[in-house]
């Protein structure tokens, strides 16, 4: 109960340094005293009912999100709070037989979720926050205002938390199917969370600690696997922060994009997530999904092709592979009032002839995107394009499928795009 009283600050950092550098060590899959447990087992006990009836679990993020708290007492709440959920996965292998799981985990698990999703965003929110629901979403301000939580490294850890909290729920989703959807508070949590990490001036993903940019890209993927309609819900502007286009591909005035950030883990992770982004609009059917695909493109037909790194090359060609595959294949066939197998499609996916011509467009972009992979100086480049390109040609014809049969439709598009690529560096 040390923890709790508001008074005691030595106490707090003395008992938070004793979690940090006693506590956490034991809880090891090889150093449990207790042979019948697992430590993943002890960890969820301890977060749930520990430190008296509040439990350890909100007991830390109520010191990590609190106003009176020193700087010190909140980062090392939260550097605790971490260290226990990534100990709380039944991954780590101690749970066997699955005889000691906790019945009430998941419940606990989801409305904990929803409780840290509020504080996260209190501590990274602007000091003069936009209305919620939003009724519009700045992209073009520079990162100028202030946070409420100054401190990056805070804010670095609270993203841990939320991130470790999604894994954990998406590892309770697979186990249990369909028992554990996510509910329409946990959507609406997660939704405003986003809004908040998008949010102006104190956009998460353009905050100025790099570290802050690959951990909220981890969560966005998270969120791709578990609440998928909170990324349609934010796609445009998510797109806009990521990417630095607005509107179809114009660049954004505050020209801002990690596809430019100096390091490629973080290249490689705007890639993979403007990827997931656009695949979660395809399941859903946005009606303008073209649009976004369009923009997309139009970043990464830019550097990502000529990126220094050849993992950031790799990660281009599987970020095409992916949205080909979920766009399906009325997009590679140069008559689009019918299917690639020849059988009619669905209003749904041609909607008019603008966007059959759209569409036929994409296909040939994306194409030749993976045409350019295939003539990359890298072996590994190289390979990842060969095989995504067999992936979507068995996808669009079925199995046996060659790439040729893929390419045909679409070669007159396909063969204009390469003289308009290869007239580009001579043109003045």
């Amino acid at each position: 109960n040390l923890l709790l009283d508001p008074s005691g600050r030595a106490t707090c950092v003395a008992e938070l340094n004793l979690l940090q550098k006693e506590i956490l060590p034991r809880l090891t899959d090889n150093d449990s005293h207790h042979a019948d447990i697992g430590s993943a087992t002890i960890t969820r006990k301890l977060l749930q009912s520990g430190c008296g009836s509040a439990g350890l679990g909100r007991c830390l993020l109520s010191i990590a999100g609190s106003h009176a708290a020193t700087e010190i007492c909140r980062e090392g709440a939260a550097i605790v709070l971490k260290g226990l959920l990534q100990r709380a996965s039944s991954r780590r292998g101690d749970d066997n037989d699955g005889t000691n799981e906790d019945p009430d985990w998941s419940g606990w698990l989801m409305q904990f979720y929803i409780d840290c999703c509020s504080t996260v965003c209190r501590r990274i929110a602007p000091a003069c926050p936009q209305p919620w629901p939003p009724t519009s979403i700045p992209v073009t301000s520079s990162y100028e205002e202030k946070r409420i939580e100054t401190s990056e490294q805070i804010r670095l850890q609270l993203i841990f938390v939320v991130s470790n909290l999604l894994s954990l729920l998406l590892e309770r989703s697979k186990e249990e199917g369909e028992a554990n959807e996510a509910t329409t508070s946990m959507c609406q949590a997660s939704s405003q969370l986003c809004f908040t990490m998008i949010d102006g001036g104190t956009c998460v993903l353009l905050d100025p600690y790099p570290d802050l940019h690959r951990e909220s890209c981890r969560f966005l993927l998270s969120l791709a696997d578990l609440v998928p309609s909170v990324l349609v819900q934010h796609a445009s502007v998510l797109l806009a922060k990521i990417l630095g286009c607005v509107d179809g591909g114009r660049s954004s005035p505050s020209g801002a994009s990690l596809l430019d950030h100096r390091h490629a883990k973080t290249r490689c992770l705007a890639l993979e997530v403007s990827s997931a982004i656009i695949c979660c609009c395809a399941a859903d059917a946005v009606p303008d999904i073209t649009v976004l695909v369009g923009g997309v493109l139009m970043q990464w037909e830019g550097t990502p092709v000529f990126d220094r790194s050849a993992q950031v090359r790799v990660s281009l060609q599987k970020a095409v592979g992916n949205i080909s595959r979920k766009l399906g294949a009325s997009y590679f066939c140069e008559d689009s009032t019918t299917t690639c197998n020849g059988s009619r499609s669905s209003d749904s996916l041609v909607a008019s002839t603008q966007t059959k011509i759209q569409a036929s467009a994409i296909g040939s972009r994306l194409l030749s995107l993976l045409l350019k992979g295939i003539g990359d100086e890298v072996e590994s480049v190289k390979r990842i394009a060969s095989d995504e390109m067999s992936l979507l040609a068995v996808s669009a014809f079925g199995e046996g499928a060659a790439v040729g049969t893929l390419l045909a439709p679409l070669s007159h598009s396909i063969l204009l795009m390469s003289f308009r690529d290869a007239a580009r560096p001579w043109s003045v």
